[in-house]
C-alpha cells in the first residue's frame, strides 16, 4: 500500500498553487506528486522516473504520460466519476463506501479492487490501498484525480 503525506515547503515555495505530496511505500520515500490546482495537471517523480498528467477541458479528460510522452492511462470525468482506460483494461473510479475515499472497480465488476483516500477525518495522509500489480504511477494518478475532486468540492475550481 502506498501512502501520500504532504511535503514540506521552503520559504520561497509557500505561495505555490500546487499541492505537494511525498509518496511512501512503508517508510521508504518513492517520490513526489505535485498537483496543480490551476491547470489540473500534475507531475510525478517516482523512483527516478518522471511522469506527467495533462488535463483537457473538452472533453474533461486526464492523461498519464511517461517522460517520452507515451500515454499510460486516460481518465474521463463525468461529475464525480472517472471512466479510466489503461491499455485494454477499463476501470470506474467513484465514491466508495466511505465519504473519505473512492473505490476503483474493473469494468463490469461490483467488487472494488481497492480504494484511494483518507483513512480518517483528522489525518492529512492519503492511502492508496490497491494491488501492487497496478503499479505506483497508476496509483498516484488515481490520487491526483481524487485531489481534483476534493478541490472541486471545496469550491476552489469550477465544476467540470
Amino acid at each position: 500500500m502506498l501512502v501520500a503525506r504532504p511535503s514540506k515547503r521552503s520559504r520561497t515555495e509557500l505561495a505555490g498553487t500546487d499541492s505537494r505530496f511525498d509518496i511512501l511505500a512503508g517508510e521508504r520515500v518513492l517520490g513526489r506528486l505535485s498537483s496543480d490546482r490551476k491547470t489540473l495537471g500534475a507531475s510525478l517523480s517516482l523512483e527516478d522516473q518522471i511522469y506527467i498528467v495533462e488535463h483537457t477541458r473538452s472533453p474533461d479528460r486526464y492523461a498519464l504520460k511517461d517522460a517520452d510522452g507515451r500515454v499510460l492511462a486516460l481518465a474521463e470525468q463525468t461529475g464525480e466519476v472517472f471512466q479510466i482506460s489503461r491499455g485494454e483494461e477499463r476501470f470506474r473510479f467513484a465514491k466508495g463506501r466511505s465519504r473519505l475515499s473512492f473505490d476503483l472497480k474493473a469494468e463490469g465488476s461490483r467488487k472494488p479492487l481497492g480504494s484511494v483516500g483518507q483513512r480518517g477525518f483528522w489525518t492529512l495522509k492519503m492511502h492508496m490501498d490497491l494491488p501492487d500489480a497496478l503499479g505506483a504511477p497508476f496509483q498516484v494518478f488515481l490520487l491526483h484525480l481524487l485531489l481534483v475532486l476534493i478541490a472541486q468540492r471545496a469550491g476552489r475550481l469550477p465544476d467540470m
